[in-house]
């Protein structure tokens, strides 16, 4: 935690930007398995025959996949994917479905469409007891749960075709398309963007891990029996690995190698289940992935595989088995953590708007050390979302559709020092002022219709909080457009529209065009609609002084 200040969790994608601007480490991935990018190696005859071992695998593990195959995505860039075969389709029938989705007393349990073991995952608890060596990182704390994922993976991607998980590893791609593995000039493509300055740090920061767990990775390849220790490329590999494919799913202990049986219930555990992980995403998917509900802990021994079963309708025979990994992931996210942006992922799309701090903590004013004291004291994070759902929703009033979170953290930046004092009072007393909701990082409802309710009388700190917003998103668009390697929205879109240019780009370069499009024609619309809520509140202060 840095300089002791403790912000609002944010997920990876995002932490990675607001690093730079003093903010934790990420949150747990609460996502699902994603889309593999990158070209399947073996020929088909080869990779048949590794699929067919990778099958037997998972079976030996107590794993149920007669029912799905595994082969290349249908395009070709997502490389391995999951797909329903016929058995599937004789198996579940549209009768016994919707007599399933009519959930009648008499309907049967739904049907698995494949059930992988939780014997085989992968989290911080499994690799422990597979490696002392690791166990006793994350008990020193040299290492935490994830990067001591990380290292075994690593470590067992150099034992090649001696480490256990071979029939999985071989399955797995050798690059990735995320875009911290993308070449320098297609990331410049990005300039400008959240996403630009994320990667960029999110390079430095596994360049620092990799040093410091240099050492304890040289010591898990001895253990392993590696002929070589892992290499810096092996790490980036295996962390790209992790981040792409880890779920965070409910997990009883004696599932887990290393587990006990207990009778305190399932634990929540991050980490990747080999086999679900080649499950590609879709925004409207066929199928989900689950590890408990009544319908799956009976005699069919639920607990101890996660299940993935039928969407919203029975998946057609050859049909690809796409989950989601969620319904609010942009395409900033999706390219950071997967290395894919989808069309329509464009609604989803939101800004993240840094609050003026220098990078040095001895270069901040006294006045700016208790905003940013405040700040956390109210569990606020020092940047403002602004996403293009709100302002599709229109928000009418003197606020507009700028979210509540965004108020409050404004708020705190155009506060004058007396109330900045009293707030810093109210916040060593523990009182509402300091944002009695409850812990650091809640929400709640009475703090944000607080600040609402003092914003709607007072049209001086409406003025103030809303200039300060237009402030911040001219400085977003003059970033987006204006900067080095930058151009204009209408010189991206005449790009996209032509054809002949197109055909001319990479994959990469194509998605970070329709990424910092969107991110351009968001900071422009947000732009306006703060250019109309500071016009409002200066009327309104106009008519207050002439009255």
């Amino acid at each position: 935690m840095r300089a002791g200040v403790r912000w609002a969790s944010l997920p990876l994608w995002a932490t990675s930007v607001a690093a730079a601007y003093r903010i934790l480490p990420p949150e747990p991935a609460h996502c699902s398995a994603s889309p593999q990018n990158h070209s399947v190696d073996p020929g088909f005859s080869k990779l048949d025959e590794h699929v067919g071992a990778f099958k037997a695998w998972l079976q030996q593990a107590g794993g149920e996949v007669s029912g799905v195959e595994f082969r290349p995505a249908h395009q070709e860039a997502s490389g391995m994917a999951v797909y329903a075969n016929a058995s599937l389709g004789a198996r579940q029938g549209w009768g016994q479905w919707a007599v399933q989705k009519l959930r009648l007393p008499f309907a049967p349990q739904p049907v698995s469409l494949a059930a992988f073991p939780l014997s085989l995952a992968l989290t911080g608890q499994s690799v422990a007891a597979r490696s002392p060596c690791l166990g006793a990182g994350m008990d020193s704390g040299a290492v935490d749960e994830r990067d001591a994922v990380i290292l075994y993976l690593a470590a067992q991607r150099r034992l090649g075709p001696a480490s256990q998980l071979h029939p999985w590893l071989r399955l797995l791609p050798k690059t990735f398309t995320t875009t911290l593995f993308w070449k320098d000039e297609e990331v410049e493509w990005l300039a400008g963007t959240t996403l630009h300055r994320a990667t960029l740090l999110r390079r430095m920061q596994l360049r620092e891990s990799w040093k410091a767990l240099t050492g304890l990775a040289s010591r898990l390849a001895a253990e392993a029996g590696a002929p070589s220790p892992p290499t810096e490329s092996d790490f980036l590999w295996a962390h790209a690995v992790f981040w792409s494919r880890a779920i965070a799913f409910p997990c009883p202990p004696e599932a887990l190698p290393g587990g006990r049986s207990t009778t305190a219930g399932p634990s929540p555990q991050e980490g990747v289940v080999p086999g679900l992980d080649f499950c590609n995403h879709a925004m409207r998917p066929v199928a989900r992935w689950t590890v408990y509900g009544a319908e799956l802990d009976g005699a069919g021994g639920g607990r101890r595989h996660v299940h993935l079963v039928p969407g919203v309708a029975p998946p057609a025979p050859g049909a690809e088995l796409c989950i989601s990994y969620g319904d609010d992931k942009s395409n900033e996210e999706l390219l950071f953590l997967y290395g894919f942006a989808l069309p329509e992922a464009s609604g989803l799309a939101r800004l993240m708007l840094p609050l003026p701090l220098p990078a040095a903590a001895e270069d901040w004013t006294p006045r700016l050390h208790a905003r940013v004291a405040l700040l956390a004291a109210r569990g606020l994070p020092p940047q403002v979302f602004l996403p293009r759902a709100a302002l599709a929703g229109g928000g009418p009033g003197p606020l507009g559709a700028v979210p509540d979170a965004a108020l409050r953290t404004l708020e705190v930046f155009v506060l004058d020092d007396a109330e900045l004092a009293r707030g810093l009072e109210a916040a060593e007393r523990g009182d509402g002022a300091a944002g009695a909701e409850g812990a650091p990082g809640a929400e709640g409802p009475e703090a944000c219709a607080a600040t609402r309710a003092r914003l709607e009388r007072d049209p001086g700190l409406r003025l103030a909080l809303t200039g300060a917003l237009v402030g911040l998103l001219q400085l977003m668009v003059q970033g987006l457009e204006t900067g080095d390697g930058c151009q204009t929205l209408e010189a991206d879109a005449a790009l996209s529209s032509t054809p002949t240019l197109m055909a001319g780009l990479s994959a990469n370069q194509r998605a970070a065009l329709m990424y910092r499009m969107e991110q351009k024609s968001l900071a422009r619309d947000w732009l306006a609609h703060a250019k109309s809520l500071r016009a409002m509140a200066m009327e309104e202060l106009r008519a207050q002084g002439a009255g």
